[in-house]
């Protein structure tokens, strides 16, 4: 038996009075929001999938040579600029959301609506009626439905579920992504650009302020001496210990060797000639030369 459209067209009527907007509002606000959500989780998704490719995938995507992959490879040139621009679409979208989220929340349940809730909850606890008037607390509720409505939407379509699938499509997504995200690099570009020297500046501040807070080698050798004494050959592990701190004070100019006393062996050189090479000067890793010493083949490493 076929409806009969005189009452379907009733219960559409009834709907849209009891629901104080317009289907066509409601119809594209909803619509809007799904589309908002759709692109937040592409945005989302594409940090994931931009930052998670491999140097195998990189290489490949060289060795490809396509439009899509010359595109990915030149966002990701600038990491921190690609990530701010991310960022800061994500954040747009977001906001887009909530606010038609708000907007469509409050057509839909005006104000006033949670009036009864809000008298029943002081009712209860009195201690909310010295706080929140009954007006206030039912704005309140209706502001913690709407963040925690768009809060769970945002955080499962837009979040989660878009880099779990990123984690394992990064490549697809990011050739995907690659045209919008530079879309949207061009067009947040002076936002993006006070990011990143926003970044750069406190990262620069920060790096400066813990070289001061670095522990310096004389409480280092100090905190060996008091750990290790205690134990058998104390002495020669602290003499080790503070000769591997000392390591990063050591020049070149003090460990290397004038080239007139370098010792050297030809690749001719036979094994028992080599063996007595090496017993005399004592060192476990001797340069090979063909012909003249400025021919340097490899390095005898002597074990």
């Amino acid at each position: 038996m076929d409806p009969d459209p005189d009452l379907a067209w009733q219960s559409i009527l009834t709907l849209q009075i009891i629901l104080g907007i317009s289907l066509t509002n409601l119809t594209i606000g909803l619509i809007t929001i799904f589309l908002l959500l759709i692109c937040s989780a592409l945005i989302s998704g594409s940090e994931i999938a931009f930052f998670s490719l491999t140097v195998n995938d990189v290489n490949n995507l060289e060795e490809e040579k396509s439009s899509p992959s010359q595109r990915i490879l030149n966002l990701r040139d600038k990491p921190r600029r690609l990530l701010a621009t991310i960022l800061v679409s994500n954040n747009f979208i977001n906001i887009a959301i909530v606010v038609i989220s708000d907007f469509l929340l409050r057509s839909i349940l005006p104000d006033g609506y949670f009036d009864g809730a809000s008298n029943w909850l002081i009712s209860k606890v009195g201690i909310l009626g010295s706080i929140f008037t009954i007006s206030a607390l039912s704005r309140a509720i209706h502001f913690l439905i709407t963040v925690f409505g768009v809060t769970f939407l945002l955080v499962l379509f837009g979040e989660v579920a878009p880099k779990v699938y990123a984690k394992f499509n990064n490549v697809r997504l990011a050739k995907f992504m690659s045209s919008p995200i530079i879309f949207l690099d061009r067009l947040f570009s002076p936002i993006s650009s006070m990011l990143v020297s926003g970044t750069r500046f406190i990262e620069i501040r920060l790096a400066k302020h813990a070289m001061n807070l670095q522990t310096s080698k004389e409480d280092v050798q100090q905190a060996i001496e008091l750990t290790v004494q205690s134990e058998i050959d104390a002495d020669q592990e602290i003499d080790i210990l503070k000769s591997i701190v000392k390591f990063g004070d050591v020049s070149v100019k003090q460990i290397m060797c004038s080239r007139v006393d370098v010792v050297a062996a030809d690749f001719r050189t036979p094994f028992f000639e080599l063996l007595v090479l090496v017993k005399e000067s004592g060192y476990s890793r001797i340069p090979v030369y063909e012909d003249d010493f400025d021919t340097v083949t490899g390095i005898l490493y002597v074990k």
